[in-house]
């Protein structure tokens, strides 16, 4: 078994294990770090985009729900980046619901609205953008 410890930048220590002991430290870096990216997505995919609720069972109408599922956390990523937001499946799908009923409210309002003026409320109300002094 090879063993890597590493010393973080605030002292902390870290533990890596691998039983392929032709790995340099940094190879099962990378590796961790991949790993523990791709449980992530799946995570994420599960809880917020529908990855486990698919009640298919042919192969063409699975792989349709797991692309769906992973390219709507792909749209998210973009969406948040875009915007200067960190990351997070849970902020995206709450400002997502936030903004539809911000949305629906303004849309039902009986005067004409200013497309503008409703665009600029709904992106300062839920962080889009910057308050302007």
């Amino acid at each position: 078994m090879r063993l890597v410890i590493w010393v973080m930048p605030n002292g902390k220590h870290k533990l890596f294990f691998s039983t392929k002991t032709s790995m340099s430290g940094e190879e099962m870096l990378c590796t961790y770090r991949s790993r523990f990216q791709i449980e992530f997505c799946f995570r994420d995919a599960k809880q917020y985009t529908g990855l486990a609720h698919c009640q298919a069972r042919h192969k063409n109408q699975l792989d349709f729900s797991y692309n769906t599922s992973f390219a709507s956390q792909n749209v998210a990523k973009v969406m948040m980046k875009e915007n200067g937001l960190p990351y997070s499946m849970a902020s995206f799908k709450e400002r997502m619901a936030s903004t539809y009923i911000a949305k629906l409210i303004f849309d039902r309002c009986g005067s004409i609205p200013n497309r503008k003026l409703i665009s600029h409320t709904i992106k300062e109300l839920f962080g889009w953008q910057r308050k302007t002094a």
